[in-house]
């Protein structure tokens, strides 16, 4: 990976992991001009086991075997591949613009994702100056079909909420009005949520608690 970022003109470091058992973490960047747009890239270089005992007669996790228009090998498709396209796309970027990017480049590639990313927040706390950017493209994620380019705006983080709706207190004879308080905000548009009831005694229902 170092190699890579110096072949983009870029400066690279590897750094250790801020938490005991992390993998190192990898910082590359290439200033062009501070009035420039910023970029930050991340990918992760590590892998889930390689299971060689499941793969098909003559593919091997640990060697990259190209049949046709496909790859096959231990991480070509999480997370090697996509960080590696972006990095190839960046060299053709800097060859058709005659050595010029248009903007600014940093790059981030940690090697503790598949392990839940021990670390990476307290690094990304510590180096806050040197990671931040006005965009960041994280290639680490599902295709909607292998033929098709697929990009998803805004998917980085999550949050999570829980929303209380009033109900209905005593439910009538009809059971359709048990849920009433859950079944209001089940329809509306959006990831299917999961259903808590609360306060249920004497088929009474007082609100719903709803969690995405």
């Amino acid at each position: 990976m170092v190699p890579v970022a110096h072949r983009l003109g870029a400066a690279a470091w590897i750094t250790d992991n801020p938490v005991a058992g992390g993998g190192p973490l990898l910082i590359a960047r290439r200033d062009e001009d501070p009035g420039l747009l910023t970029v930050l890239t991340y990918g992760h270089a590590d892998v889930v086991l390689a299971e060689p005992e499941r793969w098909r007669a003559g593919l091997d996790p640990w060697q990259l075997t190209v049949e046709q228009d496909r790859w096959y090998g231990r991480g070509t498709a999480d997370n090697k591949g996509q960080h590696t396209i972006n990095l190839a796309a960046l060299e053709q970027v800097l060859r058709a613009r005659h050595g010029r990017l248009g903007f600014n480049l940093k790059i981030l590639i940690e090697t503790s994702e598949e392990s839940g990313s021990p670390g990476l927040r307290e690094f990304c706390a510590r180096h806050g100056e040197e990671l931040a950017a006005d965009l960041l493209i994280a290639s680490d994620g599902p295709r909607v079909a292998a033929g098709r380019p697929t990009v998803f705006l805004g998917t980085r983080g999550s949050a999570g909420f829980a929303l209380r709706v009033p109900g209905l207190g005593r439910a009538s004879q009809y059971p359709g009005y048990l849920l009433t308080a859950s079944t209001s905000v089940a329809r509306c548009p959006g990831p299917t949520p999961s259903i808590t009831m609360t306060s249920l005694s004497e088929l009474s229902v007082r609100s719903a608690t709803i969690s995405w």
